[in-house]
C-alpha cells in the first residue's frame, strides 16, 4: 500500500454537499458526497443519467469491516477514471491492511480494488472505472490450494455451443461474504483461442478445505465460478478442438 501526499491525484477541491450531484464551472466536472459525509466521488465524466452516491450499512463480516457505497446508476463504465476517497479514521482497520472492494453481481463475489492508496490523513484514495457497489474491509493473506480437478470437472459442465469461458475463484469464511482470488482466474477457449458468442451461462463448484488465513488454520470454502460464453446454435467449438486456456496464458 503506497501512501500519497493529500492533493496527489486529486483534481477537485472537496465540497461539502448532501447526496446527488454538484455541477462545477466545467459541466462534465462532478462532486458528490455521501449522505455519511465520510465518502467522496470526483472526477470529470460524461454521463447521460444523472450519478448518485448512497451509503448502505456497516459491514461486520470478514474481511468487510466498513460501510458500503452504492454508485448509481449500476452497470455504467465512466470514460476516465472517477476519483473515490473515504475516511478510515474510525472504522478500526489498520492503514496497513485497508482494503477497497468493489461486488460482482455477475457472479457473486466482492473483488479487491486495485491500485488503492493511502493519502496522509489515513483516507483511502481509488480511481474507479465503474459504477457499483464498493465497500472498505481488510486484506486478508489466504494460502490457496492448488484445486486442479476443480477447473477440470468444471470443463466438463461446458455447454455444448460453448466457444469461451472465464473461470474465477473466490474464498468464503463461515457465513461472510465471498472474495475473489484474481490471481486464480482462468480464461480459455476453443483451442485456447476465446470465441464470440451471444450468450452466457454460469457454472459454480464449492470445495472445502482447511488453510492458512493470516497465518491461523482456518475452514474456508472456495468458489468456482465459470461464465460460459456460447455461440448459440453454433455446436460450439469447432474442427475437433477442445476448451483449453488461452495460448500463452
Amino acid at each position: 500500500m503506497r501512501t500519497l501526499a493529500p492533493t496527489l491525484g486529486i483534481s477537485l477541491v472537496i465540497a461539502v454537499l448532501t447526496v446527488g450531484m454538484a455541477l462545477l464551472p466545467d459541466p462534465e466536472h462532478q462532486v458528490l458526497v455521501s449522505n455519511d459525509g465520510r465518502a467522496t466521488l470526483s472526477g470529470l465524466s460524461r454521463q447521460s443519467q444523472a450519478l448518485t452516491f448512497d451509503t448502505q450499512a456497516i459491514m461486520y463480516a470478514l474481511p468487510l469491516l466498513g460501510p458500503a457505497y452504492d454508485v448509481g446508476p449500476s452497470g455504467i463504465a465512466f470514460d476516465r477514471p472517477v476519483g473515490f476517497i473515504v475516511e478510515n479514521s474510525d472504522t478500526g482497520i489498520a492503514s496497513d491492511v485497508v482494503q477497497l472492494y468493489r461486488y460482482d453481481d455477475s457472479v457473486g463475489f466482492w473483488s479487491p480494488v486495485p491500485d488503492v492508496s493511502l493519502l496522509d490523513d489515513g483516507s483511502l484514495y481509488a480511481s474507479l472505472l465503474m459504477t457499483g457497489r464498493y465497500a472498505v474491509g481488510v486484506q486478508q493473506d489466504v494460502e490457496s490450494p492448488v484445486f486442479l480437478t476443480a477447473y477440470d470437472t468444471l470443463l466438463t459442465r461446458a455447454p455444448d455451443d460453448a466457444v469461451g469461458y472465464v473461470m474465477r475463484v473466490g474464498y468464503r469464511l463461515a457465513d461472510g461474504p465471498t472474495i475473489a482470488l484474481p490471481a486464480l482466474e482462468q480464461i480459455g477457449g476453443c483451442g485456447g483461442v476465446f470465441g464470440q458468442g451471444d450468450a452466457s451461462v454460469v457454472s459454480e463448484l464449492v470445495r472445502d478445505a482447511v488453510v492458512h488465513v493470516d497465518d491461523v488454520a482456518t475452514d474456508v470454502t472456495f468458489v468456482f465460478s465459470a461464465t460460459w460464453t456460447v455461440a448459440t446454435g453454433g455446436g460450439g467449438c469447432a474442427d475437433g478442438s477442445l476448451l483449453e486456456p488461452l495460448i500463452g496464458s
